[in-house]
């Protein structure tokens, strides 16, 4: 009761002074800004590694083997079908680094990705929106309504499905004939490069844009014949889990069975998830700055006090009151302006991710995985902001409380 007397009759009265009062109300302004810009960055943030996550989970296998040993696929069979319960699907594929050079005479590397004509059909459907093979009508690469579709791809002998941003780069469309060379085979001196030549039968967009820049895909039975036995080529097996998140969980079951270079889906994109989780990390330090400074504004809203109160305190302690009493009404005062700054921070952060998730108002560029703004809230997140607002404010608090409290009555 006393403590609520004395934050009423201390800053929030007009007859106090009007420094401490406007102070006051920077502190929790300060802080309320802090914590609702802390909110909505973080769960901007998680929306956004959420959305990439979704696109690679989509456009990549969940697990990658590579390997040319026939009696690998069997060890592979019985993990992934474990209890002859069906775990994920499974393909061949055949991988092979390339130089693609077209009619203009130009060059760029690209990795050439054969796959079962089955999965080929698969990959347009796969994934609705986030495959689309483009239609260029002959002239500027477009993804314009009406001129994308999500259809099968379906190659023949010496056909070609190429990454949009690959196609771009090249100056290619759908329709183009390009070559083929494998890198190796141009070391050899006086002798004529292995080469395909080929035709781009379609443009893949996947939103992915280490997929999109890099890769293109053929016909594992029927085309690029001549690549068959290069030196370069890796075949093996691609892995799609019902559950992508019991990756790792597989790959040390299979190299339990003893078949080796295994990578998971987080493997195949480590740089991209560090680089993102680097990138939180930062912007929470940057972001939980904001809140610390906020938060000395508290101290020097207690100093303030001490020094103008220093009398009435005297007189506290002269009348009995206790050390710890003392103490416990100016920590409870900086406290009492903290929860006030974090509790309406969080309220508004809250709402306004609340608001942006549910209505979808700002649109980003097609760079973006996705043009909505992704919003994910994390209860634990939010939490997190709470519990750092609420220490760093007790502890602005604590300093001018333990000052006051070991004043001497009679000075």
């Amino acid at each position: 009761m006393i403590n609520k007397l004395f934050l009423r009759r201390y800053l929030f009265n007009s007859s106090q002074s009007s420094v401490v009062r406007i102070l006051s109300k920077i502190s929790v302004f300060g802080i309320a800004l802090g914590v609702l810009t802390m909110i909505v960055v973080l769960s901007v943030m998680a929306g956004f590694d959420d959305a990439i996550e979704s696109r690679i989970l989509k456009a990549q296998p969940h697990l990658v083997i590579t390997t040319s040993n026939p009696t690998d696929l069997k060890k592979v069979e019985d993990v992934v079908n474990r209890g002859n319960v069906n775990h994920g699907n499974i393909d061949k594929f055949s991988r092979q680094d390339v130089i693609v050079r077209t009619l203009d005479g130009i060059f760029s590397g690209a990795v050439a990705n054969g796959l079962d004509p089955e999965k080929l059909n698969k990959i347009g459907r796969r994934i609705g929106r986030s495959v689309e093979i483009i239609e260029d009508s002959g002239g500027l690469i477009s993804t314009s309504k009406g001129k994308v579709k999500t259809e099968p791809i379906t190659l023949a002998k010496n056909e070609i499905a190429v990454g949009v941003d690959l196609a771009r780069s090249l100056g290619i469309f759908e329709g183009d004939d390009v070559t083929l060379i494998t890198p190796e085979s141009l070391l050899v001196v006086g002798e004529t490069p292995t080469y395909e030549k080929v035709k781009v039968r379609a443009l893949i967009r996947t939103d992915v844009s280490d997929i999109d820049s890099r890769y293109l895909y053929f016909n594992q039975e029927s085309g690029l014949s001549r690549f068959s036995d290069t030196a370069s080529l890796e075949k093996g097996f691609e892995v799609r889990l019902k559950d992508p998140q019991e990756a790792s969980h597989y790959k040390d079951e299979l190299k339990k069975a003893g078949v080796m270079n295994v990578q998971t889906w987080e493997d195949l994109n480590a740089a991209l998830f560090y680089s993102l989780k680097m990138e939180r990390k930062l912007m929470s330090m940057i972001l939980g700055m904001v809140v610390l400074v906020s938060s000395f504004s508290i101290m020097s809203v207690l100093f303030l006090l001490v020094t103008e109160k220093q009398k009435d305190v005297g007189i506290l302690k002269a009348m009995g009151a206790r050390r710890s009493q003392i103490m416990k009404i100016f920590t409870s005062i900086g406290l009492s302006l903290g929860a006030m700054g974090i509790g309406g921070g969080a309220v508004l952060g809250v709402t306004i991710c609340w608001l942006l998730k549910t209505f979808p108002i700002i649109k980003l560029p097609d760079i973006y995985y996705d043009t909505n703004f992704p919003i994910k809230m994390d209860a634990g997140i939010i939490v997190a902001i709470v519990v750092l607002g609420s220490i760093l404010t007790f502890l602005s608090a604590l300093w001018p409380a333990l000052k006051i409290s070991n004043a001497v009555p009679i000075d």
